[in-house]
Order: C-alpha cells, then sequence, then structure tokens
C-alpha cells in the first residue's frame, strides 16, 4: 500500500506546475513546495521528493493537490504564454 506523507510545506509565490494531456498543455499556480515521503510498500525505505503544490478546482475544499502524473515541470509565472502568444 502507496503511503504519501509531507514532512513540510514551504509558501511560494510566481510558480506554477506545467502540465500534457490529450488536450494540450495546461498550468496550475503554485502554493507552495512541500518535502515528500513516498513509500510503496511495507519495508520499502521510500524516497524523499520537493514537490510542488496547488489547490485547483477538482480539488475538494480543504485539501491540497501534489505533484502528479502528467505533471512535466514548473515555470515561472512570468514564462507561460499568454493567450494571445498561443494564437500567433
Amino acid at each position: 500500500m502507496r503511503t504519501v506523507k509531507v514532512l513540510q510545506l514551504i509558501p511560494t509565490a510566481g510558480w506554477a506546475a506545467r502540465f500534457k494531456d490529450g488536450d494540450g498543455e495546461f498550468h496550475e499556480p503554485l502554493i507552495g513546495w512541500a518535502v515528500v515521503h513516498y513509500k510503496e510498500e511495507a519495508g520499502d525505505a521510500g524516497q524523499y521528493r520537493i514537490v510542488g503544490v496547488w489547490v485547483g478546482p477538482e480539488i475538494p475544499e480543504g485539501n491540497l493537490a501534489l505533484q502528479e502524473d502528467g505533471c512535466v515541470g514548473y515555470v515561472p509565472i512570468g514564462e507561460i504564454p499568454t493567450m494571445k502568444e498561443v494564437l500567433k
């Protein structure tokens, strides 16, 4: 059984997680970075990672979303192309 334990949460501003799916690319603004311990099964030492944290429209109120499959990286918000730039 996989366990995920957030060890520390550090607030951030100005960063977004970048995702790609069948419809293209989209971004979610980060509210922080988390130091997380992932453990796949009992007896497994697990691994530590630093991941982005955000609150999205599909996330139940009061919960945080950690980096998930489909996240291809992080970008400063100023580097996200505007709709005008995309449509050129």
